[in-house]
């Protein structure tokens, strides 16, 4: 809980900033407690998950979506009771040049590299082995993110992969020396794997949200622009330290979403993979409020309460991985035949061979299959014709153009409810231990400093730290309490 501090004039916000400057100056050891307390005062920042996605832009241009998805999934990592531990999981698809490792890569390198497992090559069963319990009983791939470049589809579909993608905590039997042996491998871990040309099966677009990157022209001159602009000024590329070191401070904690009876009315029902995508837009909401945590309110069990701008978040990032109307995700391959097809009406048939000539980045049997997957997702229409010529039905196809599923704001599911509804959402926030929640700059950081200038021997420091001058740790004001 966070003491409320006397309200002070600009002149003196000023004068705080100029004595606080002049004491980092005249003794370094200022320098290393302001350094210190910036990283767990950033976590206050209201418009926190915006200022993380903002210092991005040090090393990656545009891709704000993308690295939002990337974040959200990412932090999934600090949610200890998901609705389903596959929700945390993440596939980014585009072609091979395009950015998508530097993207990946790069917005995860402002994370912990104590919580983040990188690897180019994975084999196969690399999961039945990996960090076995029995040699490393203190291991878990809880609060772990693992994270794979370019993984080949042949071990996106292996099961031993799908396992550990849908819940984690995988026990293997195999035979040594003609007995049988169980291995246990702890934990589920955060899975974000790149793949250029993906063809994952069915089963995996559950576990698998994707999303892609902007491979357009004006695209690729942004970023030969902004290479351009840090070598001529010699620009840092480099983030900023305390905001990477924030995310040290954030723990795994229990979220609850008291809104959350209001949400399922609104979301399309017509496909059975909506159940798992349902689930999912619930835990990235609790992801959010996890990112969040050292600004939102507990309930008396100890849960973290969710709030409007977890909704938020959560719909622009689902948004981001939507590419039909149930929610269900479909390839960068996928997308490239809808767009060549979209060009026939709703009334025109056509036929596989009538598609070969005009798409030619994919072989036959590869275009048969994804239009096949398409058809089931309910982009097309398949019946069996007789045409002139041809001694056996031909399969012709009819492009249905129905449009994206869209999620309503959070105003929208939230203004048509009972007076008891929002009663009970009341009652829920009155009845937790409140958090003031103050914004947060680089301004009011260095201000809040301020708070532990010590009047005896003229250094900043904690309170538990006592005074250097006679080992007590009275301060000239009072300061907040330690988070």
């Amino acid at each position: 809980m966070i003491m409320k501090l006397p309200e002070i004039t600009e002149k003196q916000k000023q004068e705080n900033l100029k004595m606080i400057r002049r004491k980092i100056k005249e003794n370094p050891k200022n320098k290393t407690l302001a350094e210190a307390a910036a990283p767990k005062l950033i976590l206050e920042d209201p418009d926190l998950f915006n200022r993380i996605n903002k210092e991005l832009d040090k090393k990656i241009v545009g891709e704000e979506a993308t690295r939002k998805v990337i974040l959200l999934v990412a932090n999934g990592r600090n949610v200890d009771n998901p609705s389903e531990r596959a929700s945390y999981n993440l596939m980014v698809n585009a072609e091979s040049g395009a950015g998508k490792d530097y993207v990946t890569s790069n917005t995860l390198k402002i994370l912990p590299k104590s919580e983040v497992v990188k690897r180019r090559r994975i084999t196969k069963k690399v999961f039945a082995y990996w960090h076995n319990s029995k040699f490393e009983p203190e291991w878990t791939w809880d609060k772990k993110l693992f994270y794979c470049e370019d993984i080949p589809n042949s071990v996106l579909n292996e099961d031993v992969f799908k396992v550990m993608a849908s819940s984690g905590n995988a026990t293997s039997t195999i035979v040594i020396n003609q007995k049988a042996v169980d291995i246990q491998i702890e934990g589920k871990p955060v899975m974000i794997i790149t793949i250029a040309e993906a063809d994952p099966k069915s089963e995996n677009l559950r576990r698998f949200p994707i999303v892609d990157l902007d491979e357009s022209i004006n695209q690729t001159k942004e970023i030969m622009k902004r290479q351009s602009e840090y070598a001529m000024k010699g620009y840092s590329t480099d983030y900023n330290n305390s905001v990477m070191e924030a995310h040290n401070y954030l723990k795994r904690v229990k979220v609850k979403i008291p809104f959350a009876d209001l949400i399922a009315k609104h979301f399309p029902i017509d496909h059975i993979i909506m159940r798992t995508n349902y689930n999912r837009f619930l835990d990235y909401i609790k992801s959010s409020c996890s990112y969040h945590q050292k600004q939102r309110t507990q309930d008396k069990e100890g849960f973290y309460l969710s709030t409007e701008q977890d909704y938020t978040i959560a719909r622009e990032c689902l948004t981001k991985t939507i590419s039909s109307k149930n929610l269900v995700p479909i390839t960068k391959n996928q997308k490239k035949i809808l767009e060549k097809i979209r060009r026939f009406s709703n009334k025109d048939k056509f036929s596989i061979n009538d598609l070969v000539p005009k798409i030619t980045f994919m072989s036959d049997r590869a275009l048969r299959s994804n239009i096949d997957k398409l058809t089931d997702l309910g982009y097309f229409t398949r019946e069996n014709e007789s045409v002139l010529g041809i001694n056996k039905p031909v399969i012709m196809y009819t492009f249905v153009d129905s449009p994206t599923f869209k999620i309503p704001d959070y105003n929208y599911i939230t203004s048509n409810t009972s007076i008891e509804t929002n009663n009970t959402i009341a009652s829920i926030a009155s009845n937790t231990k409140v958090k003031e929640v103050k914004e947060v700059n680089e301004t009011q950081i260095q201000d809040e400093l301020s708070n532990y200038l010590c009047d005896k021997c003229g250094n900043l420091h904690l309170p538990e730290i006592n005074c250097e001058r006679d080992g007590t740790s009275t301060l000239a004001t009072p300061p907040m309490a330690d988070f």
